[in-house]
């Protein structure tokens, strides 16, 4: 899975996200699902908070 936040004022699907890794990254890295969201959580060392993820 992947998790993407975009800088703001740009726009972006996840149709191309899934094009520009498909034409750039190793089928088996390839993600199956593509997220795309306003922040990414974050604990509050600053760590990526993962169970916060996977809800």
């Amino acid at each position: 899975h992947a998790w993407v936040t975009l800088v703001s004022g740009k726009s972006c699907t996840i149709e191309d996200l899934m094009t520009y890794c498909s034409e750039n990254l190793a089928k088996y890295k390839m993600p199956k699902r593509i997220f795309i969201g306003p922040d990414i959580p974050k604990t509050t060392v600053g760590k990526i908070d993962k169970k916060a993820l996977r809800e």
